[in-house]
């Protein structure tokens, strides 16, 4: 089943693929390459629908320096500083009261 979005006037679809952006290339390569690896024998059939989804047009994998990946924040104890530099890319403000 395509993953499809609604832009936020509710009306008007987006039907490209979802980018998902990942800081590991050879999951990249893993993704994007539908062949048997010898070195992926131990990952269930299941783990793959991120595969299936990219062969169908609906999800798409592009990589992104680990510095620049604002998901980190959420996964692991950052320094100060790209902790600050990544709530900001979030559009995160803090409110006071």
């Amino acid at each position: 089943m395509p993953i499809r979005f609604r832009n936020r006037d509710g009306n008007s679809r987006i039907d490209e693929p979802l980018l998902i952006h990942v800081d590991n290339q050879g999951a990249i390569k893993m993704a994007n390459n539908p062949r048997f690896h010898e070195r992926t024998k131990h990952i269930d059939v299941r783990y793959h629908a991120v595969r299936d989804e990219i062969e169908k047009g609906y999800i798409r994998v592009e990589y992104i320096n680990t510095k620049d990946m604002v998901a980190d924040i959420f996964t692991k104890p950052l320094p100060r500083d790209t902790h600050d530099k990544h709530v900001n890319a979030m559009g995160l403000r803090k409110i006071d009261g």
